[in-house]
């Protein structure tokens, strides 16, 4: 995602066999995400976890470069995404990994989240609506036009 149409040639990190979270960490941050977008008589809302480096960011007209999460704790793939953090320097980009819903530490219902009654929140929709949801919010709160 582009805060800018502005494009730069791709950098590499000097040390790849260090991970991310030790070699770039960053700030945990918690979004109150929507559990159910689709009725909108349900007003409920869970913490969803994302993970922001922004020591690259030429703010607000750089790009943002956004993971989103899949089937695990965000921190996984935080560490071992190395081509984000290779072109964050060049681009003067914002890394940004968003956890995905019933992953990690975003559980809409705590322990019970994977109970049959519970998991009905759990599709594709709704974590893609999560996503949009973040990231329109997040682009609001930093200034990023």
């Amino acid at each position: 995602l582009w805060c800018s149409a502005e494009v730069i040639a791709l950098s590499h990190i000097s040390d790849p066999s260090k991970g991310a979270m030790t070699l770039f960490p960053p700030r945990v941050g918690w979004f109150n995400a929507t559990l159910d977008h689709f009725r909108f008589d349900d007003e409920r809302q869970f913490l969803q976890k994302y993970l922001v480096y922004d020591k690259f960011w030429h703010k607000p007209s750089g790009p943002i470069l956004l993971y989103l999460g899949n089937e695990g704790q965000v921190e996984d793939f935080y560490n071992n995404t190395g081509f984000m953090f290779e072109m964050a320097p060049e681009l003067g980009a914002l890394v940004l990994f968003v956890e995905h819903r019933y992953y990690g530490s975003s559980l809409p219902f705590g322990n019970e989240s994977l109970s049959p009654s519970n998991v009905v929140f759990l599709t594709v929709e709704q974590a893609m609506a999560d996503f949009a949801v973040f990231l329109d919010d997040f682009r609001q709160q930093s200034g990023c036009p």
